[in-house]
């Protein structure tokens, strides 16, 4: 009975050992200049998409900002290093939302081109206002997501650096919701969206190619307004039909690049001076809180 007794005494240590260990982990680092709360894109879910990541210095990601956002936090480290010789991912801390907070299930679909005004307004009415609806749930849920991955990061460490909001995609619009009340705090340092469905002409801090059309939601009215005066990086490029989907360029029938919207960071297919132009306006944000 001893032997079971204490059998069952170090399986129930080691369980919790394996539930303390990353709270400690987050517990020991450093306090950062930064932290970024990064959105991923829809079907950014399970398996290699999830995991850890070391951008530079002492920090680990969770894994869960999905790869376009890793491809673009190792691209900023490239970057900076290239230009300084130095690190700028060693004063920042990636904070993905987990999938209990933020599960970005719905789902992103191929768009056939429509061919004339008809086939426009099925797009609109098949693709739009579902996506619309989708995306709500995940403004509310991830809303919440971002606020309480916040309480409880500063509740683990002790730290509370400035925020950066970070989405892709459908995480794009779960940030827009959490603007107002970090920024209200004084706690916002800047805004980073890639692809954003709710894109479209006036939004400050707009690069890349992507100019032409709006996005996906910028139609809607559940289109959140961007925060006048708050610093962002609006990356959109051309043909991604999430953030420039312009209706008139296919019924017209130009050439359109189909894989736009997974192209951020990921090759060469956008432009790199608009990658590096992002890289260093963040790195400008780093640089001035460390």
């Amino acid at each position: 009975m001893k032997k079971l007794l204490r059998g069952v005494v170090a399986a129930a240590v080691a369980v919790a050992a394996t539930l303390v260990a990353p709270v400690a982990a987050i517990a020991q680092e450093p306090c950062p200049a930064i932290a970024v709360v990064a959105a991923r894109g829809s079907g950014e879910n399970g398996g290699g998409n999830w995991a850890p990541q070391n951008y530079g210095g002492p920090y680990w990601s969770n894994g869960r900002e999905g790869p376009t956002l890793a491809a673009m936090f190792h691209y900023f480290e490239s970057r900076y290093n290239w230009d300084t010789g130095r690190s700028l991912m060693n004063s920042v801390k990636v904070l993905g939302l987990d999938e209990h907070k933020y599960p970005a299930a719905a789902p992103e679909r191929t768009i056939t081109p429509p061919t004339d005004f008809d086939s426009a307004v099925n797009l609109f009415r098949e693709m739009v206002l579902p996506q619309a609806a989708l995306f709500r749930d995940s403004f509310v849920n991830g809303t919440h997501g971002v606020l309480s991955t916040i309480n409880e990061y500063e509740g683990a460490t002790g730290c509370h650096p400035q925020y950066v909001l970070a989405g892709y995609s459908q995480g794009a619009v779960v940030m827009s919701g959490v603007e107002r009340t970090l920024d209200r705090q004084g706690r916002l340092a800047g805004v980073i969206n890639l692809g954003n469905p709710y894109n479209t002409e006036g939004v400050p801090g707009r690069i890349g190619t992507g100019l032409s059309g709006k996005g996906v939601l910028g139609w809607t009215p559940m289109r959140a307004g961007a925060l006048s005066g708050v610093p962002r990086i609006e990356y959109c490029v051309a043909d991604d039909p999430f953030c420039d989907l312009n209706v008139r360029k296919y019924i017209n029938q130009q050439p359109v690049d189909g894989s736009a919207h997974g192209s951020y960071f990921r090759w060469n297919s956008s432009r790199a001076q608009d990658r590096d132009l992002a890289a260093r306006i963040f790195a400008s944000w780093v640089d001035a809180r460390r």
